[in-house]
């Protein structure tokens, strides 16, 4: 395991932060060919507010815990990277590569994931609450207990994705085919761009909370504020 401990609270200034993490995964990804399968790179607890990553090959690092406030993930590739309890507040993500990154309980609030690739990202209790996700590709995605609050998840696929207990009040879901999803206990209230025959395609809609024009034939459930 590789652990670059001046990445923790308190160390470098983040502009040589970036210059050495860089330097770093450049040298890792040209020697990856010869040690294949035999290392993990971990940046575990690592403070990398506003730092400028983009472009970068993360693929498999282990990025826990880490502090990636305001920090430059644009066009990134994170396959199965593991983020599980990141803070990542305002993070860009835009177009980022994504596909089996581990995601559960991160807080990407107001983040910019327009665009991107999370196909079969487990995102499980992740803080989505405000965050742009126009475009993205949430393909069986697993998205349990997420709160989603606000985000604009316009025009993004979401198919074979769980969103059984999701927090989607007031999320724009326009032009979303929730056919099949699971949607048992998901609040729904004040969603944009839904309507009853979109609604009753997803599992379980009829145990959701949701506004009294989408009622839909059935009764409702309620909810406390």
């Amino acid at each position: 395991f590789l652990h670059k401990k001046s990445l923790l609270a308190g160390g470098s200034s983040n502009l040589k932060i970036s210059s050495r993490l860089s330097m770093i995964m450049k040298i890792l990804q040209t020697a990856a060919p010869l040690f294949a399968g035999i290392y993990t790179v971990s940046f575990k607890g690592a403070n990398l507010t506003n730092v400028i990553l983009s472009n970068a090959d993360l693929t498999s690092v282990d990025l826990e815990k880490a502090i990636l406030n305001h920090t430059d993930l644009y066009k990134t590739t994170l396959n199965r990277t593991i983020l599980n309890y990141i803070k990542g507040r305002k993070i860009n993500l835009k177009e980022a590569i994504m596909q089996g990154a581990l995601l559960e309980k991160a807080d990407l609030s107001y983040g910019y994931l327009s665009s991107g690739d999370l196909a079969f990202a487990i995102l499980i209790d992740a803080n989505l609450k405000g965050a742009n996700l126009e475009g993205a590709n949430l393909e069986s995605a697993n998205l349990k207990g997420a709160n989603l609050e606000s985000a604009n998840l316009k025009g993004a696929n979401l198919k074979g994705a769980n969103l059984q207990g999701a927090k989607l009040f007031h999320v724009n879901v326009q032009g979303i085919d929730l056919t099949g999803h699971a949607l048992q206990g998901a609040d729904l209230r004040g969603a944009k761009g839904l309507n009853c025959d979109t609604l009753k395609r997803a599992k379980g809609w009829e145990f959701s909370f949701r506004d009294k024009r989408l009622k839909c034939s059935e009764r409702m459930m309620v909810k406390g504020m």
